[in-house]
């Protein structure tokens, strides 16, 4: 099993919004990883900005498939963007007490993950075991 972190910024997409509203399921944009994403594997939802950090746990709903941007993103030239997108559904809402990166990053044995190293690249981002340990012992 595989440990998957998946990055949004509130600026583009009102996942937050979504997550308040009680939402559980959500098909996320991939970009990378297309072979590698399972079913079950875990997942974990990354929100960027001033108080950056992990809003949600839960797994890999079922299979990547071919789609197109929902009408919900907040620029009209996302909407309706083709792509190849990963079904996701959170167990663990944590979006009114997120794992913070500071939290993190203060921990120790977060700084080596990719979003920290290389915070645009693309999704999803692979953790490691011990990597991913962090976020529950923290939330």
């Amino acid at each position: 099993m595989s440990n998957w972190l998946f990055h949004g910024n509130p600026k583009r997409f009102p996942v937050v919004d979504h997550l308040r509203d009680g939402g559980s399921d959500i098909a996320w944009r991939i970009t990378q990883h297309l072979d590698d994403v399972s079913i079950g594997d875990n997942a974990a939802l990354w929100m960027s900005g001033p108080s950056a950090g992990v809003y949600a746990t839960g797994y890999i709903a079922s299979a990547p498939f071919d789609g197109e941007k929902s009408e919900g993103w907040f620029d009209p030239d996302d909407r309706g963007q083709p792509g190849i997108f990963c079904p996701l559904h959170w167990t663990d809402n944590l979006v009114d007490q997120p794992v913070l990166k500071t939290d993190l990053l203060a921990a120790g044995g977060f700084e080596s993950a990719r979003v920290i190293r290389q915070p645009f690249a693309g999704n999803p981002m692979l953790l490691t075991d011990a990597e991913w340990a962090l976020i529950p012992q923290l939330a």
